[in-house]
């Protein structure tokens, strides 16, 4: 659905980003405000985002290396697609790790999403539940570089006085 005024606004349900057989992604509902004269310039800078029932699959490969079924294009500007604010509700976050052969599920994500450019840098500021106990999070990158590769931060804290993780390092995607 799309309203053009007063400001245009998309929306849409059922969104699967990846291979259909096995989706990195799929969204309930998304509903997105943008700029009208950055849409006619073919700049997509989307001041408002609303992600219902976000699912997001990642798996760790036996080698080690974060495998997903998303490819961005082989040339993309590096200031055409933004995200001032993208508002999460009603999230998961499945992660499998085929060296250990381990599962883990984060539900319940709530939160907000920032995207400076497609190739980063992005951040997402929120909470979720693993095990029935919730935690604040926080994960940050900085932009890709034409290797594939950024910084990652990333920070943890349980619920009440538990504990709190904190840590950066490099993240390669390619």
């Amino acid at each position: 659905h799309l309203d053009l005024l007063p400001t245009p606004k998309l929306s849409f349900s059922g969104v699967v980003v990846g291979a259909p057989e096995a989706p990195s992604l799929r969204v309930k509902r998304v509903v997105a405000e943008v700029g009208l004269t950055d849409f006619i310039r073919d700049q997509y800078h989307i001041s408002k985002l609303d992600l219902e029932g976000p699912e997001l699959t990642l798996s760790i490969g036996a080698d080690g290396k974060l495998a997903s079924t998303i490819a961005l294009p082989e040339t993309v500007s590096s200031n055409a697609v933004s995200v001032a604010s993208a508002d999460i509700t009603g999230g998961l976050v499945q992660l499998s790790d085929a060296r250990s052969g381990n599962s883990f599920s984060f539900a319940g994500v709530n939160g907000e999403v920032r995207l400076e450019a497609l190739l980063g840098p992005f951040s997402f500021n929120g909470v979720g539940t693993y095990d029935g106990t919730a935690y604040a999070v926080r994960v940050g990158t900085g932009a890709l570089d034409a290797d594939g590769a950024t910084n990652l931060t990333l920070y943890v804290k349980g619920e009440g006085d538990g504990f709190t993780v904190n840590t950066t390092g490099a993240l390669q995607t390619a």
